[in-house]
């Protein structure tokens, strides 16, 4: 078993990361889908062909950014559980260290 320690305040930078990588993903859609009106004029008989390829990144990008929402919501709780845990001296040996502690591996 490997016991694994992480600051809280980690979980919260790294769930504010995913959000921010959400919000850029999405925008990164959003501006695919803006510009693909104007690149389809430019490459002719071929546009609905790059309309619909444009049209799959942008669903694929939006499940991505929903992805990074969720991550960053499980993330943040994550380390509230810790850190409340940590606050009340829960974890093992009653530690006040402000640190969450993961088993990872079997469940021994």
């Amino acid at each position: 078993m490997t016991r694994v320690v992480i600051d809280p305040n980690e979980l919260a930078a790294l769930s504010a990361l995913c959000r921010n990588t959400s919000y850029d993903v999405a925008g990164v859609a959003t501006e695919a889908q803006h510009r693909t009106d104007h690149l389809a004029q430019l490459v002719g008989p071929d546009a609905l062909r790059l309309t619909a390829l444009v049209d799959q990144a942008v669903h694929l990008l939006h499940r991505v950014a929903t992805q990074l929402d969720d991550d960053a919501l499980a993330l943040a709780t994550l380390g509230q559980r810790g850190a409340a845990a940590d606050a009340l001296g829960d974890l093992a040996g009653n530690e006040h260290s402000l640190l969450t502690r993961f088993n990872l591996g079997d469940n021994e």
